[in-house]
């Protein structure tokens, strides 16, 4: 560090450590070496940066610019017998102009090869063995086979058996070990490794088969399956369960129902009812809120197969015979109803046919009566004169006599 005697920044005319520089004012400045002050003959704007520590003076004896780190000397091109500036603001001396300045990217050293315009280290591939050039144009310590074949990357290439042609360095080649291809601009690793949906940068799920198309993510989880899954489902079209909108595995394969949705009688691929779990077209009981399932034996009477449940169809069956029961004792009563008003109309018959004769015997035994009478008053009229057949006994029998 460059160090000043004074606190303030000028001295006087007659000051013996004034900088040298004409026109400069101000004192000089010293560096410590061990216990002893080395003074320059400038100030700090005006001494050269550059020291010499194997001389007594240890300070370049030549002044720089205020807005230089290095007077002029050293800051011309360290290429012998060239007179040029420099073009270089590292501390590491002696600077290069461009035209001597090795072309390898961030190299400062000179060049050796001027057929090249690289340096000694950069005249040859930096890769272990290799004699052949680097590849200038790009810019690369490494030759045109050892360089990273993505774009213009001057990275060392990663050696790749199955494409010696092309070859990339680890921030260009699939991160798929034994890959060997160029990844994506914007992901780890190739096209054939990454998941082919769009913008998902993971690799696919089965790297050793060609038709994986998805990563893990993305890919249906059942075993062996590599189609596309629809969120929020975690399988395809094929194995989610066939229920819309549900996300769970189909219980039985291809177009199944899950186990939520599903009947629970094995081997019934029918919904099941949510509340109950059977299927209401041919497993669930019948009756309404039962949890039961329907029994699998038939009907005797009709040979169909239950609908109800072993407790409702026991009631069921037990309604029926009361029902039997009571459409027979029904039918007996109104066949004996129909035979009873049979007998009524009968009897009513009877009675209004012995009423009838009743009647008639009435009237005929009226019409005797009145005959009767009508008699005996003829005969008492005619008690004190002759009775005709006494009279004309030719005649008995006669018209007169035919009212008796």
């Amino acid at each position: 560090m460059l160090m000043s005697d004074f606190s303030t920044s000028t001295t006087s005319t007659d000051n013996p450590r004034r900088c040298r520089v004409l026109g400069c004012r101000r004192s000089h400045v010293y560096a410590t070496i061990g216990s002893q002050r080395v003074y320059s003959q400038f100030c700090i704007d005006h001494t050269c940066f550059k020291i010499l520590p194997d001389t007594k003076a240890y300070h370049c004896p030549h002044p720089k610019l205020k807005e230089q780190k290095y007077c002029l000397s050293h800051r011309e091109c360290g290429a012998r017998g060239c007179r040029e500036e420099g073009e270089n603001d590292d501390d590491v001396l002696p600077w290069f102009c461009k035209a001597h300045r090795c072309t390898s990217s961030g190299c400062l050293e000179g060049i050796d090869n001027f057929l090249q315009k690289r340096c000694a280290k950069h005249t040859h591939c930096a890769a272990p063995h290799c004699t052949s050039p680097p590849a200038a144009h790009l810019h690369s310590t490494f030759c045109a086979r050892h360089t990273c074949s993505s774009g213009a990357c001057p990275n060392q290439a990663r050696e790749n058996k199955k494409n010696t042609s092309k070859q990339f360095c680890g921030d260009h080649e699939c991160a798929v070990g034994g890959c060997g291809s160029e990844r994506d601009s914007y992901g780890d690793f190739c096209s054939m490794h990454r998941c082919t949906l769009d913008n998902c940068l993971k690799p696919i799920v089965d790297l050793d088969r060609a038709d994986s198309l998805f990563c893990f993510d993305h890919a249906c989880k059942v075993a062996k399956c590599l189609r596309c899954c629809k969120k929020p489902s975690d399988y395809c079209d094929d194995h989610r369960c066939r229920k819309p909108s549900c996300p769970n595995l189909g219980a039985n394969g291809v177009g199944s129902l899950c186990t939520a949705h599903r009947c629970r009688v094995a081997d019934c691929e029918r919904e099941g009812n949510m509340d109950r779990g059977f299927c209401a077209s041919k497993h669930a009981c019948i009756v309404p809120l039962c949890p039961k399932p329907r029994i699998t034996d038939r009907i005797p009477t009709t040979g169909e197969m239950a609908e109800r449940c072993i407790e409702h169809h026991l009631a069921w069956e037990r309604a029926m015979v009361r029902r039997a029961v009571s459409e027979e004792l029904t039918a007996e009563f109104e066949q004996e109803r129909t035979e009873w008003r049979k007998d009524k109309k009968r009897l009513s018959d009877d009675i209004n046919e012995l009423r009838k004769r009743d009647q008639e015997k009435k009237e005929k035994e009226q019409h005797l009566r009145v005959d009767r009478d009508a008699d005996r008053k003829r005969r008492a009229s005619n008690e004190g004169h002759p009775s005709p057949d006494r009279l004309y006994p030719e005649y008995r029998g006669g018209w007169y006599n035919r009212g008796d």
